[in-house]
């Protein structure tokens, strides 16, 4: 698995969140479900993809992150109740494109983290992972893809 390294811009999420353990991620469709029936209340989206965020929640002796459910916005000014609103910082990524089902997603993230982080010299910075939703994702489809971008400091940075 040989991933792409591009720069990408600082942009705007709006979304449902849920703390997860890494291990422990059946909730997350659950997650994109709830978050699904009320994507119509987001003022400000930018249509033909949604995001998943994986953020480090910082919880000391408390393995986890929070996951966001969210579409890209053009403002965080009408962030509806029960949703959060998140700016996320640009950089440089490793892009990584998972083809296949969405029930093997978990291969890839295993590969990415376990495997090539590793062994590239690259670090991860700590700003969000984030999965990119656009009209190459099917479900669980054979030929569906969609695509994951780890934030990663250049060597010698």
């Amino acid at each position: 698995m040989k991933p792409r390294i591009v720069e990408h811009a600082v942009f705007h999420v709006v979304g449902m969140e849920g703390r997860f353990v890494p291990g422990k991620v059946e909730g997350i469709p659950a997650l994109w479900d709830r978050f699904i029936r009320r994507k119509d209340e987001i003022r400000d989206r930018v249509e033909g993809a949604s995001y998943g965020l994986c953020i480090d929640d910082g919880k000391p002796g408390a393995p986890g992150f929070l996951y966001v459910a969210c579409v890209g916005v053009t403002s965080l000014a009408h962030t509806p109740e029960g949703m959060v609103g998140l700016h996320v910082p640009g950089g440089t990524f490793a892009v990584f494109t998972h083809k296949g089902p969405i029930s093997t997603f978990h291969r890839t993230m295993q590969s990415i983290f376990g495997e090539w982080i590793p062994a590239s010299g690259l670090k991860p910075t700590g700003a969000p992972v984030f999965e990119l939703y656009d009209r190459r994702f099917k479900g669980e489809d054979p030929t569906s893809e969609l695509d994951v971008y780890v934030p990663v400091a250049k060597p010698g940075h």
